[in-house]
């Protein structure tokens, strides 16, 4: 078992509600295990979730209808 790999670190996340009408992204800006990330991804209402990447390359942005970022 690789620390750096479950060790606590940022992350981000992706899940989808159990209907697949929601989906939901986190990106954690502080550190946090992946035991953890996945109790708040379900307590947000992931039905299924992933990890994605974490530590200084972790991101999340959006486009909004009138084109802001």
């Amino acid at each position: 078992k690789d620390p750096a790999v479950l060790g606590s670190s940022a992350r981000t996340a992706i899940g989808f509600s159990q209907d697949g009408a929601r989906l939901i992204l986190v990106c954690f800006d502080f550190n946090i295990s992946l035991r953890q990330e996945a109790e708040v991804m379900r307590a947000v209402g992931c039905y299924e979730a992933m990890n994605l990447d974490g530590g200084a390359s972790r991101a999340l942005a959006r486009l909004d209808q009138g084109g802001d970022r």
